[in-house]
């Protein structure tokens, strides 16, 4: 018998969302050796996608807007700055179909 492996549920929230990120960049900026941050590592890919969910996960209510507009683009964290590069650049049109509840925007 064959043991399946659960993949963790994905936020649904932006506030959860936001956790999450904060979370998984902390845990990559913990692998650290002598003052360099490894890379292709399943710490870095995991706040890779966290981010990429972040930029992307849709929002429902006014408030959502606020508070992923904030975050983005005025919180002073590290994970906030690299999430914002990429709601700027890579995920920008994800990002602007998120502000009005869709994936991508043009759906």
């Amino acid at each position: 018998m064959s043991k399946s492996i659960e993949t963790p549920a994905l936020p649904q929230t932006i506030a959860e969302a936001i956790a999450d990120h904060e979370a998984k960049l902390a845990a990559w900026t913990a692998t650290t050796i002598n003052g360099e941050l490894p890379t292709n590592t399943p710490e870095e890919k995991a706040a890779w996608a966290a981010e990429m969910h972040l930029v992307a996960l849709p929002c429902h209510s006014l408030e959502e807007v606020k508070a992923k507009v904030e975050y983005l683009f005025y919180a002073p964290t590290v994970a906030a700055e690299g999430a914002r590069d990429t709601a700027k650049t890579t995920g920008f049109h994800a990002f602007l179909g998120s502000l009005i509840g869709v994936a991508e925007a043009g759906e």
